[in-house]
């Protein structure tokens, strides 16, 4: 089965763009798998750098996330679980939910 390899690319860099995380996605008899790593660029600590973060395999019943995300996660978890979904939505060909989303204001208390 064919492995494709996607770069995740932070747009707010000094330069514009900063190579954050590549993630395969892999078409298996088990589902798609999406494997986001660590990119090799300078700013992740050495010992990160091409490190694998997680696995998501969508098995046609849900999502399979490993390792399982803790009841508590630090801002890091957080944003790169985001990330990951985030490129898992886009690449659905079935399409999640797509939405608005509208803030409100309280106009005034009766």
């Amino acid at each position: 089965m064919e492995t494709r390899t996607f770069l995740i690319m932070d747009t707010s860099g000094e330069d514009g763009y900063n190579h954050d995380y590549d993630v395969t996605m892999e078409l298996t008899d088990a589902g798609t798998v999406y494997t986001m790593y660590y990119s090799r660029n300078h700013y992740w600590d050495e010992r990160l750098r091409g490190q694998k973060i997680m696995t998501v395999i969508d098995d046609g019943n849900g999502y399979v996330i490993s390792p399982r995300p803790g009841k508590n996660l630090d801002y890091a978890e957080a944003a790169e679980l985001f990330a990951m979904l985030s490129f898992i939505s886009s690449q659905e060909r079935l399409g999640l939910y797509k939405g608005d989303i509208v803030e409100t204001n309280l106009i005034k208390t009766i």
